[in-house]
C-alpha cells in the first residue's frame, strides 16, 4: 500500500497537484485541485463560480485585507458576488 500512495504522489507532483511549499515559513503540504476541463473531460461541466458557496475571513489579525485580496481573486475566477459571499469571522486571535 505504501508503495501505491508514493506513486500516487509522485503522479500528483508531477502534474502539479501536490506541492511542498514554505507559508509563513512553515513547511506544508499543498493539494492544488485543478477544476477545469485541460485537465480531464470529465470535469467540462464543473464551474467554480456555482459550486463556490462561501468563505470565512479568521480569525486573523488583519481580516479586511485579507477580505479585499480573497474579493479580488475569487472576481478573478469568475465569481461575480464575492462580496456576498465572503464574511469576516468575529472569533478574536488567542495568543
Amino acid at each position: 500500500m505504501e508503495g501505491y500512495l508514493r506513486a500516487q504522489v509522485l503522479a500528483f507532483h508531477a502534474h502539479g497537484i501536490f506541492n511542498r511549499n514554505h507559508i509563513s515559513g512553515i513547511p506544508q503540504i499543498v493539494y492544488k485541485i485543478p477544476l477545469d476541463a485541460k485537465v480531464s473531460d470529465r470535469l467540462t461541466d464543473l464551474d467554480f463560480p456555482r459550486i463556490f458557496d462561501r468563505l470565512i475571513v479568521g480569525p486573523t489579525s488583519y481580516p479586511w485585507p485579507m477580505y479585499e485580496a480573497f474579493v479580488d481573486a475569487l472576481k478573478k475566477a469568475g465569481v461575480d458576488d464575492a462580496e456576498k459571499r465572503l464574511c469576516v469571522s468575529g472569533i478574536p486571535i488567542r495568543a
